[in-house]
């Protein structure tokens, strides 16, 4: 397995504990996904994870000096005890000149198919190389809020790993363990934040 595809693990294991209990313009250049119902997010997002078999590390200076890239993808938001979470559409916007990212995840659906307000903001800028290869640190904000009346709110730092796939089209995966509040109970408890999103 590539450092890329064990950067994605996180996002794959959230993705699994959801899955066993079962339309907004974002940057120009992206359509924010949007979903139907949970099983609607979580057929797209088996959709994106199976695309990464063909994903590679890329250092930075193998990325472009300019020009953009818009990607769509999912984040998932998920209580690390539990299998209580929500899966949100992600546009993303990657400025290889000013090597700034931009974006926002919105249109989350919660795990027992009730639909979730408001969005994540996405943002960050510097493109280096880790030991994953090369990555941009971005800062993830804003507040949800379930049926149950309880907002979850993020400001947290992620690493947003970059790879490119057989047609050299770039992979942006990133996440994060924090402690927030439950959309379910209210009470505060460990959670997880994935964001997987390919190049369009």
């Amino acid at each position: 397995m590539t450092s890329i595809l064990r950067s994605a693990a996180a996002p794959l294991v959230l993705l699994a504990a959801l899955g066993a209990c079962s339309s907004s313009s974002g940057p120009e250049g992206s359509d924010l996904p949007a979903f139907s119902d949970f099983d609607d997010a979580l057929s797209y997002a088996e959709n994106v994870i199976s695309s990464l078999d063909t994903v590679e590390d890329i250092y930075a200076d193998e990325l472009p000096d300019s020009g953009t890239a818009s990607y769509e993808g999912f984040a998932i938001v998920a209580e690390a005890d539990s299998d209580a979470g929500a899966i949100g559409g992600v546009a993303m916007e990657l400025d290889f000149g000013a090597e700034s990212l931009t974006g926002r995840a919105d249109n989350f659906v919660a795990s027992d198919d009730t639909p979730v307000s408001g969005q994540l903001d996405i943002a960050g800028s510097g493109i280096a190389d880790d030991y994953l290869g090369a990555a941009i640190g971005v800062r993830v904000s804003g507040s949800l809020e379930g049926t149950a009346g309880y907002t979850h709110t993020i400001d947290e730092d992620v690493m947003m790993a970059i790879g490119a796939d057989a047609d050299e089209d770039t992979v942006l995966l990133g996440e994060t363990s924090y402690d927030g509040t439950s959309l379910v109970t209210g009470e505060t408890v460990g959670m997880d934040l994935g964001i997987i999103a390919l190049e369009q």
